[in-house]
């Protein structure tokens, strides 16, 4: 995640495809995004704190061969930065607290909290430093799944 991202404020539309795919917040002034976010990726979402929310492009195919585009779905996340291309789905409890990089997965997982709970979210990162596998060049999807329990 580039330090020098530029966000916005949600747009009027955004906000009502949000809330029309279930998301929830308190202020949606607190949300902010970047010039390519596209709100039908967000199904199911509570927002709460301060949150940073970067575009989402790929696709994830899973080790069984199972596809999902990027975004969040049936998460509650809490102060966080998450960044370009991230995928976010079936979180129990809630995310909170973190600075999610570019090209992470993270599923199934009931909470994520930093040991040490900061006043921002830029407290701990989640990043992705996967590599292509031998004989696959570097356009694959990158991504790195991150299982949190």
């Amino acid at each position: 995640m580039s330090p020098s991202v530029k966000y916005r404020d949600l747009t009027d539309p955004e906000i009502k495809t949000l809330k029309e795919g279930g998301c929830r917040c308190d202020n949606w002034k607190t949300v902010k995004v970047t010039s390519g976010f596209n709100s039908s990726l967000f199904i199911n979402v509570t927002f709460s704190g301060d949150i940073k929310l970067g575009e989402c492009k790929k696709t994830y195919t899973d080790e069984s061969g199972v596809s999902s585009n990027c975004g969040i779905s049936n998460a509650h996340i809490h102060n966080c930065r998450v960044g370009t291309n991230v995928l976010i789905s079936n979180i129990g409890d809630y995310i909170a607290n973190y600075n999610i990089e570019d090209d992470v997965v993270i599923k199934n997982c009931g909470r994520s909290i930093p040991r040490e709970i900061l006043p921002s979210a830029t407290g701990q990162r989640l990043r992705s430093s996967m590599r292509p596998a031998a004989g696959q060049s570097g356009s694959g999807t990158g991504f790195r799944l991150i299982r949190l329990i």
